[in-house]
């Protein structure tokens, strides 16, 4: 139902000078308007009121969101340019465990120096050993 702009503008003034919703209608009934058409009128200032709250809302919501995000790359960025690179440097410490690698040049090393791979690093003494139950020809 199309609203009176005189209607429109009247219920304007009355929401400035503080009057409720109810008692705006109660006058305009009074005043001889049809009911129908001063609630149409007041709801459709109710409704521009609540779609623009929506968007006040919706645009608060937006600003915030691009702003967490914003600070969110930022950090992101700054994480990227401080942290090392996953590339792997070379190490020269011994470590208890040994790798691939370093057991080669282990063996290496211990095939230079005379010793097999598989034999202990203190030095072996070679004495004979003696079975007490060693047989000996007998005639």
């Amino acid at each position: 139902m199309p609203t009176n702009p005189n209607l429109k503008k009247y219920i304007k003034l009355c929401h400035q000078q503080g009057f409720k919703d109810e008692e705006i209608l109660n006058a305009l009934v009074g005043a001889g308007w049809d009911k129908k058409m001063a609630e149409s009128a007041l709801m459709s200032g109710f409704i521009k009121k609540v779609i623009l709250w929506c968007l006040l809302a919706l645009a608060i919501a937006a600003l915030i969101g691009g702003i967490v995000w914003g600070i969110n790359k930022f950090t992101d960025f700054r994480n990227e340019a401080t942290s090392p690179s996953l590339t792997p440097t070379p190490s020269f410490s011994h470590s208890p465990t040994s790798s691939p690698s370093q057991t080669a040049s282990s063996t290496e090393e211990l095939m230079l120096f005379g010793a097999s791979p598989g034999a202990s690093s203190t030095p072996a003494t070679t004495t004979p050993s003696v079975s007490p139950t060693s047989t000996r020809a007998t005639k």
